[in-house]
C-alpha cells in the first residue's frame, strides 16, 4: 500500500474516533438543544476545525459530581435556589443602588479609602485607563498602609492588563492572580468558561457589586457620550459573608487558597431582605436559567427585563410568550447598538418573535445598555453580572443577587422606569435581506 494511502487512512481513521468521543461527551452534557445542534452541525460541516475547537471551547461544567440538595422548607423560589446549594436569604442588609458611572465610582472609591484590614476584588474587565490606573494606584497605596488587599482577574476580559503593569502592585504586597489565564497550558481545556463575576468587599463588611467592570466606560469618565448606562450595588449586612464565601471559592480554585477574613456585621443592619445566587461551571445543575423560568412562570403582572445582550434559550423564549399571551406587562429593553454587533443580529430573531406574542420591546437610544436587571411583579428584582444570554445562563462564571422585599424593589423599578424617556420601540418588521441574514447569525447563539 502506498505511504500516501496508508497515512489518508491513519488521519481518517483517528478523525472518525475524536470525532465520535467528541458526540460522546457532547451528549453527556447538559446542554440547551441550540448549542448541541449547533456544535453537532459544526462537527458534520468541518470536523477537522470543530473537533479541536470544541476540546478548547466546549466544556460546560467542571468535572464534579453533580450533588443536588434536598429543598428547604419555604417560599417557592427560595426551595429551588437551596436545591441548587444556594445561600439562603438573609434579611437585615443595608442595600443602595448606583445608577450612574460616577455614583458607583464614588462608592468604590470610598470603600476602598475606608479598608482597614482587607479589600478582595473580583472582576472581569480591569482596563490601564483613567479608571484603572487611579484604582490601582489607591490599592497599592493601602496595601503599603498594611491592607490585605487580593485581585482576581479574568484571564480574557483583563488580557490586555499585562502582568508586567502589575509587578509594582505585587511588589507593595497586593496578591494578582488570573483566572483560566489563556496562556496556562493548564487551563487550556476551559478556556471558554469565564469568570464574569464582579464584586469588592472591604473588610469583610461591605460589597460592592453588579455589572460593571474597572474601566472609564462603566465608571462615569470620558465623553458623556461614551459612557455606559450600567448598575451597581453597595451592601453591608448578613449578605456580605456569602460574598466574602464566594471569593474564596473563586481565589482557591484559581491557584491560591484565601486568607480568613472575619465578617463585621453591620453597626446599623437594614430593612432589605438579600439573596447571593451563584451560577455556572462550579455550580450542580444551572441555578440562574432555573430561578429565571420559575419567576418569569410565577409572575402575575410583570416581567421586566434590561439586558446589553438578548440571546435567551429556548425555554425562557416560551416563558416569556406565555407570560405576554397570559396579560402580563412584558418589557425588555436592550441598547439599540451594543458594543458586539453579531449579537445585535442574532436577537433580532428573537425580539421579533416575542413582540408577536405581545412583549414589549424596546431599544434603548441613550449610548449603551450594559444593566442587567429583572423584575417580577411587586416582590422579587434581580441584579447582577448576568446577562440574558446563552453565555451567561450556561457558561460564565456570574453572580446575581434578589431582593425579596418592596421596598427595594420599588427602588430597581425606579431605575426601570427612568430609562423610557430614552427608549424607541422595535421596528415590527425588516427587510427580507437582514431578516435572512439575522436568522443565519442567530444558527451561531449558542456559540457566542
Amino acid at each position: 500500500m502506498p505511504e500516501w494511502l496508508l497515512t489518508s487512512h491513519l488521519i481518517l481513521v483517528v478523525s472518525f474516533v475524536a470525532g465520535l468521543l467528541t458526540l460522546f461527551h457532547l451528549l453527556r452534557q447538559r446542554r440547551s438543544p441550540q448549542s448541541a445542534l449547533a456544535w453537532i452541525g459544526f462537527a458534520i460541516v468541518m470536523p477537522y476545525v470543530a473537533v479541536p475547537l470544541f476540546l478548547l471551547l466546549g466544556w460546560r461544567k467542571l468535572e464534579r459530581p453533580p450533588v443536588i440538595q434536598s429543598p428547604v422548607a419555604g417560599a417557592p423560589m427560595e426551595a429551588l435556589l437551596s436545591s441548587f446549594g444556594a445561600p439562603a436569604r438573609r434579611p437585615g442588609n443595608r442595600f443602595e443602588l448606583c445608577t450612574t458611572g460616577e455614583q458607583a465610582r464614588g462608592a468604590l472609591i470610598e470603600l476602598i479609602e475606608g479598608a482597614t484590614k482587607s479589600i478582595q476584588v473580583e472582576i472581569f474587565i480591569l482596563h490601564l485607563d483613567v479608571v484603572g490606573r487611579d484604582l490601582l494606584r489607591r490599592l497599592k497605596r493601602k496595601a503599603a498602609e498594611g491592607v490585605s488587599v487580593q485581585i482576581l482577574l479574568d484571564g480574557l476580559g483583563s488580557f490586555m492588563t499585562r502582568p508586567l503593569a502589575l509587578r509594582p502592585l505585587r511588589r507593595s504586597g497586593v496578591e494578582v492572580k488570573f483566572f483560566h489565564p489563556l496562556l496556562a497550558p493548564r487551563w487550556w481545556l476551559r478556556t471558554n468558561l469565564r469568570n464574569h463575576r464582579k464584586l469588592v468587599i472591604a473588610d469583610g463588611r461591605i460589597v460592592l457589586s453588579g455589572g460593571i467592570n474597572l474601566a472609564d466606560e462603566y465608571l462615569g469618565v470620558g465623553k458623556r457620550n461614551r459612557q455606559w448606562t450600567d448598575l451597581a450595588f453597595r451592601a453591608e449586612g448578613p449578605i456580605v459573608a456569602d460574598y466574602q464565601n464566594l471569593f474564596a471559592e473563586d481565589w482557591s480554585y484559581a491557584g491560591r487558597e484565601s486568607r480568613a477574613v472575619a465578617f463585621v456585621p453591620s453597626s446599623a443592619p437594614g430593612d432589605a431582605e438579600l439573596q447571593l445566587v451563584p451560577s455556572g461551571p462550579d455550580v450542580a445543575g444551572d441555578s440562574l436559567h432555573s430561578a429565571l423560568l420559575q419567576a418569569i412562570y410565577r409572575a402575575r403582572r410583570r416581567v421586566w427585563v434590561a439586558t446589553p445582550y438578548f440571546l435567551p434559550s429556548s425555554e425562557i423564549v416560551k416563558a416569556l410568550a406565555v407570560a405576554a399571551r397570559s396579560g402580563i406587562d412584558v418589557t425588555i429593553v436592550v441598547p439599540r447598538t451594543s458594543d458586539h454587533r453579531l449579537a445585535d443580529w442574532a436577537r433580532g430573531p428573537y425580539l421579533r418573535e416575542l413582540k408577536g406574542h405581545g412583549c414589549k420591546v424596546e431599544f434603548f437610544q441613550a449610548g449603551m445598555l450594559h444593566a442587567k436587571a429583572v423584575l417580577i411583579d411587586d416582590g422579587l428584582a434581580m441584579l447582577g453580572s448576568a446577562n440574558l444570554d446563552l453565555r451567561s445562563l450556561y457558561l460564565n462564571f456570574e453572580v446575581m443577587l434578589l431582593i425579596h422585599d418592596e421596598k427595594h424593589v420599588r427602588i430597581a423599578e425606579a431605575w426601570m422606569r427612568s430609562l423610557s424617556p430614552w427608549t424607541t420601540e422595535l421596528e415590527p418588521s425588516v427587510g427580507r435581506i437582514r431578516e435572512t441574514f439575522e436568522g443565519a447569525v442567530r444558527l451561531l447563539s449558542p456559540l457566542l
